[in-house]
């Protein structure tokens, strides 16, 4: 990040139209590692909300996920979502691709949070 806590993105990562802003959730759900920023595009923000649309509101986990989304989602960074994913003590971060989303994390949570995904990867692969 810049002096001014801007963070340049990176191409491959960035939408066609350059108009269409990126929507920014404060993702809570990483264990011990903490929170980090989760980045979506425009189409992939409208495709999760369709989604979350079907869940049942009876389902404790989908009511907490749509609370989590209405409360810590903002079409751009706010300084109030950067102090809690703890990339305001910090001038470096790390930048994460994940297929639909890109995660902007403090360097030592995203540590934390390599050692808990690879603990994972035998049961990940069973996925595909």
């Amino acid at each position: 990040m810049d002096e001014k806590r801007r963070l340049p993105v990176p191409a491959r990562w960035r939408t066609a139209d350059a108009e269409n802003e990126f929507f920014v959730i404060l993702w809570e759900g990483n264990g011990d590692a903490g929170a980090c920023l989760r980045v979506y595009p425009p189409e992939q923000m409208e495709s999760l909300i369709n989604r979350i649309k079907t869940m049942s509101t009876s389902d404790p986990a989908a009511v907490a996920l749509r609370r989590n989304i209405g409360e810590n989602c903002e079409p751009v960074t706010t300084e109030h979502l950067a102090n809690a994913a703890g990339l305001l003590s910090t001038q470096q971060v790390k930048l994460a691709g994940a297929v639909e989303w890109f995660e902007i994390w403090n360097p030592d949570r995203h540590k934390i949070v390599r050692e808990q995904d690879s603990k994972q990867t035998p049961e990940s692969n069973k996925l595909i």
